[in-house]
This record gives structure tokens, sequence and C-alpha cells, in this order.
């Protein structure tokens, strides 16, 4: 399994992850995304019951975007972390991924 960080996204990858903070707050990296992208994050969470709480996600397939829920950015914290790193491994694990990008 090959995982990159990075703040572009390239083609070469199966998925995308992109963390989004409780209440759907996104990054400025996402923010420039979902533009790129027509709104597609944006629409893809108002039909859903995604909140960006830690835990959720929500794939986004025909964009091959996978949406992990960070939770609270004020409250990150070492703990937090690891949780969200399990939730990506489980993501990883479910959808088969053997290239992901995360951002």
């Amino acid at each position: 399994m090959k995982i990159q960080f990075t703040e572009k996204i390239k083609d070469n990858y199966d998925f995308t992850i992109l963390g989004i903070y409780n209440d759907n707050n996104f990054s400025q990296t996402t923010k420039k995304i979902d533009k790129e992208l027509k709104g597609i994050i944006t629409k893809s969470i108002k039909n859903s019951t995604f909140t960006g709480k830690i835990g959720d996600t929500l794939t986004i397939y025909a964009e091959k975007i996978i949406l992990i829920g960070l939770g609270n950015s004020n409250e990150i914290d070492n703990l937090s972390l690891n949780k969200i790193g399990g939730i990506v491994g489980k993501v990883l694990e479910r959808e088969k991924l053997s290239t992901t990008l995360l951002m």
C-alpha cells in the first residue's frame, strides 16, 4: 500500500483522502479542490449525514475522493490523530486501495 501526503491532487492514485473538520469546515486545500470540482464536495456533504466528526467518512466515487472527519480543529491531539489514523487504515482496507493521496 502506498500513501503520499501532498497539497496537490495527482491522477496516478486510486483515491484522494481529504480531512474535513467538524461542522464541515474546509482547509484551504479542500476549498481549492472543491472549487476546481465545481462544488462537488459541498454538494455531496449536503446530500449526506457527514458532519466532520471523528469517525465520519464519505466516499465520492465519481471523483475518487474520500472525506474523513477530523473533529474540532481546536481539539486535535495525539489521541484524536490516533483515531483518525485508524479510520484511514480501515477505509483503505475496505476500499481495497493500493495507492492513496492523503491531503
